[in-house]
């Protein structure tokens, strides 16, 4: 099911924001940082902050710990590997640059399959094949350096004598180099930027993916494995530039951490069924009331006949529509998820008789509109198919609230006085005969 579109670009404002620094930063900033009248020391000061990024993924990594998400602990060993390999003094010191792409081209095509994979699995960091993994990704990174190394050893003066006294080994082991030669070479549209063909359609392709399982499945990990291939395909094309792995991943590391941070909020204070603020936030939210407000208590009609009837899978659906359309009531409201069916809508700065008003057209709205109960082999249909089980085999459903709603008076003067009469008057809704608004 796709999120509100709130749920989709708000997780992603501040990574976009910090991505965005990091990149005037690389290509504007630091050099003419370099380039004023500054002592030596602070110059040679400088030097340390390629270290910045080691301390910083050692923050993320004791956040995953802590968290127990395998996943995200194994995307941040990717990056410290990358950034290992990037700003590694071995690989600046060579002065063959074809030979320096094919261990960044390598980066570039199996991290981002990595990737790809860890956003398809869900156990954490307990489980039994999580050694497995490890010696997984160990062996790839020893494959890394194993065919740059053997790319290096084709070319060398070792191997010249080697053509001499064996030359048919010689020419297998030649023919297996130029194969990967030829698909880590940088193609002419990038030459000069260490970049091949197979490594763009990775990147292309690893990113489509991440992108549509974060519609489809909301978490902060497709973000931060997003923000890893963006940086590791911004520190090689920009290598040029002084110090841009170190930026880059110092900035990928801080981006980490922020989504650590916003996930451990979701999980505290978000319900994951309707992606509603949840009770504890509710909680907070009244305590910072003050003056005049409005409290609404929402509560869906009919769900344990819905869940008898249908399951509780269509009952969860049910729940989700509903939640998406309180997000949508204005009047500067905001919605929660209370308990199990009933959901609490707060307007501050309004009476009862205001917040009624846009409490009734999304009732009336809600009660006129049909959910469809999918039928269980839709998603094997084709479109025609689809068209034909809606009309014959798919059932709709009605659904409907019941509102109770109390404003701030003499009698109740708290939001937890205020709470409780609008949850009140919600049962007085549900025993007149339900879907309607008692104030």
């Amino acid at each position: 099911m796709l999120k509100h579109p709130k749920d989709i670009y708000k997780p992603l404002i501040i990574p976009i924001l910090l991505f965005i620094i990091s990149t005037l930063l690389v290509t504007r900033w630091y050099d003419q940082l370099l380039s004023f009248n500054n002592p030596p020391e602070f110059k040679a000061s400088l030097n340390f902050l390629q270290f910045t990024p080691y301390i910083l993924f050692t923050g993320c990594l004791l956040l995953a710990l802590r968290s127990n998400s395998r996943q995200f602990l194994f995307s941040i060993i990717l990056a410290l590997f990358c950034y290992y390999i990037i700003s590694s003094q071995n690989l600046q010191k060579i002065q063959d640059q074809e030979f320096s792409s094919y261990y960044l081209n390598l980066l570039l095509i199996i991290i981002p399959l990595n990737l790809i994979f860890f956003s398809t699995k869900k156990r954490p960091i307990t489980s039994i094949n999580t050694i497995f993994i490890g010696i997984i990704i160990s062996f790839e990174i020893s494959i890394i350096l194993f065919l740059a190394k053997f790319v290096q050893i084709v070319k060398s003066e070792t191997f010249i004598n080697f053509t001499y006294y064996s030359p048919n080994m010689a020419k297998v082991i030649s023919t297996i180099s130029k194969n990967i030669i030829g698909h880590l070479v940088p193609d002419s549209l990038f030459q000069g930027y260490y970049i091949s063909n197979l490594g763009i359609a990775t990147l292309i392709i690893s990113l489509i993916f991440i992108s549509l399982k974060y519609l489809f499945d909301f978490k902060h990990l497709y973000i931060g494995n997003k923000l890893l291939i963006i940086y590791l395909f911004s520190a090689i094309f920009l290598h040029n530039f002084q110090h841009a792995a170190m930026i880059f991943f110092s900035f990928c590391a801080f981006s980490f951490i922020i989504l650590s941070m916003e996930s451990s909020f979701s999980l505290a204070y978000l319900d994951d069924l309707t992606k509603l603020p949840g009770k504890k936030k509710l909680e907070k939210a009244m305590q910072n009331l003050e003056k005049n407000y409005t409290i609404a208590m929402v509560g869906v009609d009919l769900v344990k006949q819905t869940n008898n009837k249908y399951g509780y899978r269509v009952g969860d659906q049910a729940l989700q529509k509903i939640s998406t359309e309180l997000r949508e009531i204005g009047g500067g409201s905001k919605a929660y998820r209370f308990a199990g069916d009933k959901f609490t809508v707060i307007f501050p700065g309004k009476n009862a008789t205001e917040a009624v008003q846009y409490l009734e057209k999304f009732r009336a709205s809600l009660c006129i509109s049909t959910f469809i109960v999918r039928n269980k082999m839709r998603k094997k249909a084709s479109i025609s198919d689809r068209k034909k089980q809606r009309n014959k085999n798919e059932k709709t459903i009605r659904l409907s609230v019941s509102i109770g709603v109390a404003n701030k008076d003499k009698q109740n003067n708290v939001p937890e006085k205020v709470l409780k009469k609008a949850d009140m008057l919600l049962y007085e809704s549900k025993k007149a005969g339900r879907n309607r608004i008692t104030k």
